[in-house]
């Protein structure tokens, strides 16, 4: 597991990669922008893969160790939360106080929220 090496990912976000024993060959295996979960099964043929964000339900599936999806699994239903009126948090991004480096975080509205 790894974080911080996708463009255009959260920094925190967890993702599952390859490579040989020398170093070489690094690969990227869930390459679905989220945070990644994932169980490697006792042969090391396969793995679980649950991944999301926070602006999108989760979602699963079972991969051969190579990355192929073996089987994909059903994702989460958020209609009623939607319905409900719930609003998604805003992926922010500030800087530390060195002026230099990133942070990542999400802002969270009521939601009620009105901006004037």
């Amino acid at each position: 597991m790894g974080v911080g090496r996708q463009k255009g990912w959260d920094a925190y976000d967890n993702a599952l990669y390859k490579v040989n024993f020398d170093g070489t060959g690094l690969q990227l295996l869930t390459p679905e922008i989220g945070d990644h979960s994932v169980l490697i099964s006792p042969d090391g043929q396969f793995y679980s893969d649950i991944y999301s964000t926070a602006l999108e339900p989760g979602k699963a599936a079972i991969h051969a160790i190579a990355g192929k999806v073996a089987v994909d699994l059903p994702s989460e239903d958020i209609s009623k939360l939607k319905a409900s009126g719930w609003v998604p948090p805003m992926p922010i991004t500030v800087k530390a106080r060195d002026g230099k480096t990133d942070l990542y975080g999400f802002l969270f509205k009521p939601t009620n929220f009105d901006p004037k």
